[in-house]
């Protein structure tokens, strides 16, 4: 963990943090690097260090050799400081999935690698950042650098803190550039493709480690555990399968992929249970609302992951965007009058008209959307007149078409670094699996190199049915084609909805009367849009709505009772997981 004051004064690093374990080297610097740096062992033959260099002697020798260019060099999910006595930086890796949040107080900055040991340092609780919080509940996500406390912000992947005896300043050091696709036929893509995944799946796994994957019936899972058994690691699967809901339940597909790579599993069949326990556990634990509902079931699972002594596990999260068509090619298409093309690209995407959402607005500038925002603000109907007035004045999701670089590229370049930021994605993921006992790896969400091979490929080749139709053209023969081939993705709507019934009367008792979320959304729609709905009426919107109003509410009390979440846990009757686990 990496936590302390800067003032131009001094340092002072967290008495919690790792200075004891090694962060003082013995060239006299102070550095301390929280989280895994990939490609330690090339760096150290490079700089002809010893092979036992700890991360934090690496990072003080490139320091001391070159200065903040040392950062162009790292790769991996972390966070670092190196101070010198007179200047020295706090970084974030180029993906920002290590973490590091930073306020100012007294005129001094505060950091750390996790919200919640921030505000152990602080003198003062920060507010509740109210745009923050309406942006959660509404969109899944906050603005660039934007945290749920007011005056607390997170450092954007790419960029660190440059520290001195003048005080501090934001710098940039390293984003994705936009470079022309290269032309190649699809099969060269495709095995182009495959290599950069197979060497982005070996470099989430060090030496000696003997991983747990998370395994589905998914394509992207699916890929990391064939890729991963073919280079030799030692793997065991964990799967969480529904029997009771077939729609959902993906057992014989993790049997086939499984089988097939000869390596065994564990497998929990969750048959119900409540969401709420889990939620509290995640707010006592991190003191911010998770990104994400899966945890009722996935925690039980991560859970058996490490009573097996696995410590690390690796999984596919953040497939779906990296290797899915961006849409926005049919503007691209549309600006150099390539009219049929647009077409083609229109109709294998699919959806409801994207010649229109994707070709015709794609087109239009940014000054247009932010124009016409200014002059007839729409904020959603669900907040008060005082949250919807904050809501506004970060609220730009056209901010990627700021980006000089053609509009597919630009989007998923967006999507694929700064959405994955403002979603909360590497916090919640870092955050889980640690509540489980393991760390997790994720090559499709954390690798930069993969994510700038596949923004340099031709983005044409993504379009198709089934989706991710270049990926599953470079798995051919290797992945088993019953996965390979399929079309259909399992959704858990329905596992959700259930379990926020399970779960009623801590709904009612979080939502209803004297809810402090009422301070952000209004109490009339809540109580007739939410708790007045129907069972039967009940879908996937109103359930994500409604779940991230109950983390919210959960957060809001948290902030004002840091004991909540555990005396609910020991007094209110929540609905706890059901399942069994089997192995093989």
């Amino acid at each position: 963990m990496l936590a302390g004051r800067f003032a131009p004064s001094g340092l002072e690093l967290a008495a919690t943090g790792p200075v004891e374990d090694g962060g003082v080297t013995r060239q006299g610097m102070v550095a301390v690097v929280s989280g895994r740096i990939d490609n330690r062992e090339q760096l150290v033959r490079a700089a002809g260090l010893d092979a036992t260099t700890s991360p934090a002697d690496l990072v003080a020798a490139l320091y001391g050799a070159r200065g903040d260019e040392l950062l162009e060099e790292l790769r991996g999910s972390f966070a670092l400081l190196v101070w010198d006595g007179h200047a020295g930086l706090l970084a974030v890796d180029p993906l920002g999935a290590g973490g590091l949040f930073h306020a100012e107080e007294d005129r001094a900055l505060l950091f750390a690698s996790e919200a919640h040991e921030l505000l152990g340092l602080a003198r003062r609780t920060p507010d509740t950042s109210l745009g923050g919080l309406a942006r959660f509940v509404v969109d899944g996500a906050l603005a660039p650098a934007e945290t749920v406390f007011a005056g607390v912000r997170r450092l954007r992947g790419g960029h660190f803190l440059w520290i001195s005896s003048d005080g501090w300043e934001e710098r940039e050091y390293r984003r994705p550039r936009y470079r022309r696709p290269t032309r190649v036929p699809a099969p060269e893509a495709a095995a182009t493709l495959l290599a950069g995944v197979e060497s982005a799946v070996l470099r989430s796994v060090e030496p000696g480690e003997a991983p747990g994957i998370l395994l589905s019936g998914g394509v992207d899972s699916g890929t990391v555990a064939t890729l991963a058994a073919s280079a030799g690691l030692p793997l065991r699967a964990y799967s969480a399968v529904f029997p009771e809901h077939p729609s959902t339940d993906e057992s014989k597909l993790v049997d086939v992929v499984s089988t097939a790579v000869g390596m065994p599993s564990s497998t929990l069949a969750f048959s119900g249970g409540g969401l709420v326990a889990a939620l509290f556990e995640y707010v006592r634990a991190w003191r911010v609302p998770p990104a994400a509902p899966n945890l009722f079931f996935q925690l039980p699972l991560l859970h058996v992951a490490n009573e097996d002594g696995r410590t690390v596990l690796l999984d596919g999260q953040g497939g779906d965007e990296l290797f899915g068509a961006s849409p926005f090619l049919i503007a691209d298409r549309l600006a150099r009058g390539r009219l049929l093309d647009a077409r083609r690209l229109a109709l294998a995407y699919g959806g409801p008209h994207p010649l229109r959402e994707y070709g015709l607005k794609g087109l239009l500038p940014w000054f247009v959307h932010h124009l016409r925002r200014s002059l007839r603000p729409a904020p959603p109907r669900l907040l008060t007149a005082e949250a919807a007035e904050t809501y506004r004045e970060e609220n730009d999701p056209w901010r990627w078409k700021r980006s000089r670089a053609p509009r597919w590229w630009a989007f998923a370049c967006d999507l694929l670094t700064s959405q994955r930021e403002r979603s909360g994605a590497h916090d919640f993921l870092r955050h889980k699996f640690a509540l489980g006992g393991v760390e997790g790896r994720h090559p499709f969400l954390a690798d930069l190199e993969l994510i700038e091979l596949v923004l340099q490929l031709p983005p044409e080749y993504s379009f198709g049915t089934p989706d991710r139709p270049l990926l599953r053209a470079a798995l051919r023969d290797r992945l088993p084609e019953a996965v390979r081939a399929r079309p259909e993705k399992a959704y858990f709507d329905q596992v959700l909805l259930e379990a926020l019934a399970e779960d009623e009367s801590a709904l009612r008792e979080l939502l209803g009367e004297g809810a402090q979320v009422h301070r952000i959304v209004r109490r009339d729609l809540v109580e007739r849009s939410v708790l007045g709905l129907a069972p039967a009426a009940r879908a996937q919107g109103w359930a994500w709505l409604t779940w991230r109003l109950l983390s919210a509410e959960v957060f809001l009390r948290t902030m004002a009772e840091p004991s909540f979440p555990a005396r609910a846990l020991e007094t209110w009757e929540l609905s706890a997981p059901r399942y069994s686990v089997q192995s093989g």
